[in-house]
C-alpha cells in the first residue's frame, strides 16, 4: 500500500478515504507543518498532498526524500487576467 503525508486536516469523508486507499500520515492537530517538519514527516512517503499553507520551494522539495513519487496542492483559487 502506497504511504502519503497530508500536511493539512481535511474533511472527515476525504480522511477517511485516504485511509482506506493509503497508508495515510494525517495532520490530526492541523498545525502549520515547518518546511524542516514536512522533510522529516515524508521520510518513506510515495506522496505528498500539501496545502496552501506550506511553503514548498525549491529548496524544501530538494531536500524531500528520494522514496517520494508525487507531489499534489490541495487548494482553490483564481487568478486575475486584465484584458485590455
Amino acid at each position: 500500500m502506497k504511504k502519503i503525508l497530508i500536511t493539512r486536516k481535511l474533511i472527515k469523508e476525504s480522511e477517511d478515504k485516504a485511509i482506506k486507499t493509503f497508508e495515510a500520515k494525517l495532520n490530526s492537530n492541523d498545525e502549520l507543518y515547518s518546511q524542516k517538519k514536512v522533510i522529516e514527516m515524508c521520510q518513506g512517503c510515495d506522496g505528498i498532498l500539501s496545502s496552501l499553507t506550506e511553503k514548498l520551494d525549491k529548496d524544501t522539495i530538494e531536500k524531500l526524500p528520494e522514496s517520494g513519487k508525487i507531489m499534489s496542492n490541495f487548494a482553490v483559487g483564481f487568478g486575475k487576467n486584465e484584458i485590455e
